[in-house]
């Protein structure tokens, strides 16, 4: 055997070697001979080009083949379409079709060439046309093409939502060729797109064990680790998604995924120290593009680039720009995005921004080809945009791109859900649209977004579309084609958010936990919670035809919502009448919407008479509005004219004496006239006690349900039964629902607030089940402090302080880092014995504005215990009058520690007297006068403060015992 046959035998080996089954979780092993393969098929002598060319497009070594496809001068018909292969995996559909087409001219029968008519009729959306031409390829007497074709046919009936014919071409497949990877992998779609994710696993797994080279099996992998909801797994769907781009650089929804929030990495992963000086020098670049002068902000950007050649941030602007140069002629502003975007990841790698921005080159070369393309193209050249002024008031960014093209793609896309625009426009709201180059940190001017993550652990920092008001520009190009309208889903939300009424709201959860009971959502992401359910729900009514899906929940018809989910349908369609009644200028028709915004804006309003004159209106709108009504009575409360709250509220019982709200309420008047003296706390507690145990009882609603729990901890804290208040919060999580991901966070937001309590009281067990949610939201800063402070209760100093660390790493590259959790590290130190290190560290904090939720009372606790009495005392002295026991108690153990500092002792203990009293579960007060007396020599009393635990309801824990 000669060394050229002997390369011939080893290339067949290794592509058989996955007949064996190579482990799916094996990147390393598949990285490496994918490396060894790509070598040998280029170093042969005895294979045909034509063969070559073929692996080499398999294997991802596009340039390679491209260069062998240029070299042959007079091509024959297979090295034809194989240069169609090459230009269909690289987004050229046209031409791709021309030579097919040709091809076909000649020889009507050529198998290769009706495999591609078919690939290129899916991507035109022509679905029928494709079964019918794969039913051709399966009369014809050439059946080793026969298990290719019928896959075809199978994934176009998958996409027309024949999952049961899809199923069972893959079924048929499989029992007739076993080793054809793409049958498990059709199999596996199928399971993914009718909601069985845990199923889909095995066929997947069986897909790679048999090709460990299919881009699309390998993202199929990344995606089912991703949606396993573990943030631990992260780093494992990373490497599938890193192969299946070492096979298919172009592959969209590899490239879409990472650029929309599913990613290992975190915002400090991408920060540099001179991003936000490069942004800022970029400005007139920005403007230049807000001119419409695209080249010159191109020019520009070099400019800036030159001087920060580090920066990938130049760049990301040019390719946006190219992107959204709608006058230049569209394949030169594509591919020069393309390749820009290309640059940036091999300078950045896993940089999110660049994976999108590719993502919507590669889609933006496929719309074209869509068979409804020229006919939308026309439709949109004769579009009138109707009330102009209040549509640029709420989309303030169409005004940004050049021309009129993307008004009216927005336009297109918002039906009779204008009808909202001047709701939204009085509460200030606007909907951004921003460009590639933009993120959702600086569209909404809030650096949230760069240091969160959203419930199914994407990072908030990449991702392109929020309902609080944002969808990028590459979906509203997307949705003007028939694609997901994802500015419409997004705007809902901003909708149900801002101006649906609380019986609208109501209405909504109750259609979604029926729909939820009767398992008929109309897709996973429906399911996810009320606020999906909806925004999915709302665009399916208007739109009959969905074409090329990015996933299962994309897809979703007027057809579908008729038939899944008949309820939501009937809402909406009541909902549209009453939009089309405001539209055509009948003014009552949305009366309690404009009572419910106006209650919004009184909401949030500083000043107690404006936030009045705001609630005048909105009863002006609607004045049986009984959130309105409740909110009245509430801003009474805190006004202290307890007379005219009572009165709201007996409006509010006379119109709804079921509406649980106004119990609550109720409830809030009995604390604050307690708090004021007017009756006494027993009467105070007790007739609390009662209104929630009845306001819980009559509410139907649980989220509403989770809410008056919430206010229940609230009433017990404020009034020192901090055990009554642990067990509401431990009692609520055993029997907590979990429909929504908002009911799930609900119930692992109450086991959490019930184990920081506990930790508190000296129970250490409650650290390990925080912990346990810490791994599973690393991101969730709130949980992250209370970890910290349960592992501080621990004595466990190091890891809290190391926690924390982490944590500040992210929100400092976000430019968010937190005062208190600085505060909180500083305490450890202390606590530790490493008193400079506190010292150091907090000052900072001692000019800063007054932290709340207790942390400044704690900052001058520590303070006091770094015997920097003076401040202490100055920060004191500042703090504003504490209004229930639980704050009350906290004031007075604060000063008890400025006294300690000062050798005031027998003060001191008449403050951890006061602390007792108010709080009898605040036991480092109990502990601290206890040590006090035996200190003295009063083992008495001593005594009789540690025999008094005995009666409370929950006890001192190990930490103090």
């Amino acid at each position: 055997m000669n060394k050229s046959s002997f390369l011939i035998g080893v290339i067949s080996i290794l592509f058989c070697l996955h007949a064996k089954g190579e482990n799916p979780d094996s990147i390393n092993v598949t990285r490496e001979n994918l490396n060894k393969k790509r070598a040998m098929i280029l170093a042969s002598k005895e294979l045909k080009t034509e063969s070559k060319i073929e692996r080499l497009l398999k294997l991802g070594a596009w340039n390679d083949a491209f260069l062998l496809i240029k070299a042959d001068k007079s091509p024959n018909i297979e090295m034809k379409l194989l240069y169609a292969d090459y230009l269909l995996l690289n987004n050229d559909f046209k031409k791709a079709d021309s030579l097919v087409s040709a091809v076909l001219e000649r020889k009507k029968e050529n198998v290769k060439a009706l495999l591609l008519k078919a690939q290129l009729e899916i991507q035109a959306w022509k679905l029928p046309e494709a079964e019918k031409t794969c039913q051709a390829i399966t009369l014809l007497k050439d059946k080793p093409f026969y298990d290719k074709a019928m896959l075809l046919m199978g994934r176009a009936q998958l996409l027309q939502k024949q999952y049961d014919n899809a199923f069972k071409i893959a079924k048929e497949i499989e029992t007739q060729f076993p080793n054809n990877a793409e049958a498990w992998l059709l199999e596996s779609d199928v399971l993914f797109w009718t909601q069985k994710p845990d199923q889909a696993e095995a066929p997947l797994k069986k897909s790679l064990e048999l090709d460990p080279y299919n881009a699309d099996a390998r993202f199929n992998y990344g995606y089912a680790i991703w949606r396993r909801v573990d943030a631990t797994q992260l780093k494992a769907m990373a490497a599938q998604w890193d192969l299946a781009l070492a096979i298919n650089p172009l592959h969209f929804q590899t490239h879409w995924h990472w650029g929309n929030g599913h990613t290992q990495l975190t915002y400090a992963d991408y920060a540099q120290k001179e991003d936000e000086q490069v942004r800022k020098e970029l400005a007139p670049a920005d403007d230049l593009i807000r001119s419409h002068k695209i080249q010159e902000a191109i020019d520009y950007s070099r400019t800036i680039e030159k001087k920060y050649p580090h920066s990938v941030l130049p760049a990301m602007l040019r390719g946006s720009a190219y992107y959204m140069a709608f006058d230049m002629k569209r394949s030169t502003r594509l591919d020069s995005a393309q390749a820009i975007f290309l640059q940036i990841l091999s300078k950045k790698q896993h940089f999110g921004p660049a994976h999108n921005g590719l993502a919507a080159v590669i889609k933006s070369k496929r719309i074209p080809y869509y068979a409804a393309f020229d006919s939308i193209e026309n439709a949109l050249k004769t579009l009138t945009i109707k009330d102009t002024k209040n549509f640029e008031r709420v989309f303030p960014d169409v005004n940004y791109y050049p021309g009129e093209t993307v008004k009216k793609w927005a336009w297109t896309q918002l039906y009779t859900s204008s009808a909202y625009f001047p709701l939204l426009s009085k509460q200030n709201k606007t909907f951004a649209i921003p460009p590639l180059h933009i993120d959702l940190a600086t569209a909404l001017h809030d650096n949230f977004y760069r240091q969160a993550t959203t419930f199914d652990n994407r990072q908030w920092m990449d991702i392109r579309g929020v309902g609080s008001g944002a969808a990028g520009i590459e979906y509203v190009e997307r949705g003007a084609y028939q694609e997901r309208n994802v500015l419409l889903h997004e705007f809902m939300h901003l909708i149900h958010l801002n101006v649906l009424t609380d019986a609208e709201t109501r209405k909504i959860r109750e259609l979604y936990y029926k729909a939820m009971q009767e398992n008929r959502m109309l897709d996973y992401y429906s399911a996810n919670n009320e606020h999906e359910y909806f925004a999915q729900a709302y665009p399916a009514y208007f739109e009959a035809v969905k074409v090329h899906p990015l996933d299962f929940k994309s897809m979703n018809t007027t057809a579908d919502l008729k038939t899944k989910d008949p309820g939501m349908f009937a809402f909406i369609d009541n909902l549209t009448k009453k939009e089309k009644n405001a539209l055509s200028g009948n003014a009552s028709a949305m009366k309690s919407n404009w009572a419910q915004s106006y209650l919004n804006l009184s909401l949030l309003a500083t000043d107690k008479n404006r936030a009045a004159k705001l609630l005048d209106t909105a009863l002006n709108y609607d004045s049986n509005y009984s959130p309105a009504l409740v909110a009245y009575a509430d801003l009474k409360i805190a006004s202290g004219d307890f007379t005219a709250a009572q009165q709201y509220l007996q409006t509010a019982q006379s119109l709804n004496a079921q509406y649980s709200p106004l119990l609550v309420s109720k409830a809030k008047l009995l604390q604050a006239q307690a708090e004021k003296g007017l009756i006494s706390p027993a009467e105070s507690i007790s007739n609390q006690t009662q209104l929630y145990q009845k306001a819980l009882q009559i509410e139907p609603d649980p989220m509403v349900k989770a809410e008056i729990i919430s206010a229940m901890e609230d009433f017990y804290k404020k009034n020192g039964l901090v055990a009554d208040a642990f067990f509401t919060a431990e009692n609520y999580a055993k029997s907590a629902p979990t429909t929504s991901t908002y009911l799930r966070d609900i119930r692992d937001e109450q086991v959490a607030y019930a184990a920081l309590l506990k930790a508190g009281l000296g129970y250490n067990d409650a650290v390990e089940v925080l912990r346990k949610q810490v791994q599973q939201k690393p991101q969730n800063y709130d949980l992250r402090g209370q970890f910290a402070d349960a592992l501080a209760a621990n004595k466990s100093y190091d890891e809290a302080i190391a926690n924390l660390q982490s944590v500040q790493k992210i929100l400092t590259a976000s430019g968010s880092e937190r005062a208190d959790f600085t505060l909180k590290i500083a305490e450890y130190y202390y606590w530790e014995a490493e008193t400079d290190s506190a010292a150091i560290l907090i000052k900072p904090l001692l000019n800063g504005k007054p932290m709340i939720n207790g942390n400044q009372t704690r900052l001058i606790r520590l303070l006091a215990n770094l015997n920097q009495t003076s401040k202490a005392e100055e920060l004191f002295a500042a703090l504003p009058p504490a209004k229930d026991n639980f704050e009350k108690a906290d004031y007075y153990y604060t000063e008890a520690k400025i006294r300690e500092s000062k050798a005031l002792m027998e003060e001191a203990s008449q403050d951890y007297k006061k602390v007792i009293e108010l709080n009898p579960y605040h036991f480092n007060a109990v502990f601290d006068l206890i040590k006090f007396y035996r200190t003295a020599g009063f083992t008495k009393e001593a005594n009789a403060v540690y025999d008094k635990l005995i009666n409370l309801k929950m006890k001192p824990g190990p930490a103090f015992r």
